[in-house]
Formats: structure tokens, sequence, C-alpha cells
């Protein structure tokens, strides 16, 4: 065990003892009471605490009224490991994401994080959009990200990897983006997310369990319901039918 104790320092820092009260501060602290700073504005939020899995979701609004065209709109989704989060040898190894808007609801060109791409660690960014600016912590390893839509709605979504390297997220990972909307409008929000559970025997990780939660539903107040609301809810991704029993460390440090 004592190899397997230097490499799992080597790519797994040392997780906070404060977590509990991290943990609530992340979830709970702003969700309840409208908090403005500068030219933004909180409207609405949500939470899940699952089994194993929890999930948030916060809105932003700009605040700030530049464009007479659009309002402007942040979007904050943390997903988080509520199980797991003092066990240093089980973990999320892989994971998605997604948010829903309706149709008539765009995001700017590169307007999200975390962007795709290969990070060797978790990251402390900040997310700025029009008026609205936001600390993130962002997953590590490999990162996706793509857009969709059907008849009703416009979908984000991100899936993170972290096979052959390390858990892809110490006890939570937060995902952003913007949107614009026709003035006036009040956007309707969809969050959800999927977790898989690995832990790590000795230079393999072996599945451990998985959960996942859709949808939460948060609404901007106010403003213009048309559109006509929509008459149903958003699709939800498919799960990865043929999740793997394990995976083999990489040792191509």
């Amino acid at each position: 065990m004592q190899g397997d104790e230097k490499l799992f320092q080597k790519v797994k820092k040392q997780r906070n003892t404060s977590f509990a009260i991290t943990a609530i501060a992340v979830f709970v602290g702003s969700l309840f009471l409208p908090a403005v700073y500068a030219s933004q504005e909180i409207v609405a939020s949500d939470y899940h605490y699952g089994t194993q899995l929890g999930i948030s979701v916060v809105l932003y609004k700009d605040t700030g009224e530049q464009d007479p065209n659009y309002d402007y709109y942040a979007i904050k989704v943390l997903l988080a490991d509520v199980m797991y989060q003092n066990d240093y040898w089980t973990g999320p190894l892989k994971a998605t994401v997604r948010i829903a808007v309706p149709l008539w609801a765009g995001e700017p060109p590169g307007s999200h994080q975390p962007p795709a791409g290969f990070y060797w660690s978790q990251n402390h960014v900040t997310f700025g959009f029009q008026g609205i600016s936001f600390g993130m912590d962002l997953p590590a390893y490999s990162v996706s990200y793509s857009t969709s839509t059907d008849d009703n709605f416009r979908y984000f979504d991100w899936s993170v990897d972290g096979s052959g390297w390390w858990f892809a997220f110490d006890d939570w990972a937060e995902f952003s983006v913007g949107i614009r909307v026709p003035q006036g409008y009040h956007p309707g929000v969809w969050a959800g997310g999927w977790i898989a559970w690995y832990t790590y025997a000795g230079l393999v990780f072996v599945y451990n369990s998985q959960e996942s939660y859709y949808w939460l539903h948060i609404t901007a107040p106010g403003g213009n319901l048309a559109p006509e609301q929509m008459p149903t809810i958003p699709a939800v991704p498919d799960t990865p039918s043929k999740i793997p029993t394990q995976s083999t460390l990489n040792m191509q440090f």
C-alpha cells in the first residue's frame, strides 16, 4: 500500500476537512435570498440532495441593461459527490451535465465553462458574461461540450471522464453558460446530471455505482412568456448503456 499511497499523493490533492461547512455554503448559501453585485442579480435557484449525487442551479441576470434588444442571463450548475466526499479511494470517474432552455434563448459564441479539452487538474476560474461575474471550480481531465436543439428546447451538454488518470473532480465541479433572450422574456431553465463512481484498487479503477437526477427547474421572474409556453419538458440525455467495469491507471505521467 506504500506505493499506492505515494501515487495517490501524486495525482490527487488532499481534500479539505471542512467540506461539510463549505458544501452548505456552496449549495445553500446564496440560494434563497436574491443577491445583487455590481450589474448582476441572482433571480432564481434550486437544488437537489440525493443519496450519492447533489446538484444545484443558479440563474443570474445582467442588470446593466446595455442592450435594448436583449436581456442577458448566466446559468451555473454545481454537480457534487455527496456520498463519498470523505473517501479518498472512491470518487466520480465519469459525469455528465445537461442544461436546457427555451429554443428562443441562445448562447453567444464561446460563452460557457468549461470549454472542451483536457485538463491535468481541477481549476478555479472566473466566469464573465456581459455584466455577470462569478467564480467556478472546473472538472479535470477529458471534457467535451456540445449543443443541440429539438422543437422546443436548446441543450448544453458536458461530459467529463477521468478514465486512465484520476477522479474527474473532488467533491464537486461547476458548469456554466451565458444566454441572451429577447428583451423582456423570462427564460425557464432545466438542469440535470449523472455521475458514475469508481473505486481505486491498485492501478485499476473498479466500477462502484451511479446516480442521476433530472430535472431541477427554475424560471426568471417577470417579463413575457411569449412565444407560448412550451407544452413539454426537456429530453433526458441517454445515460451510457455500457459503463466499463474497470479502468486501468495510465502510468505515463
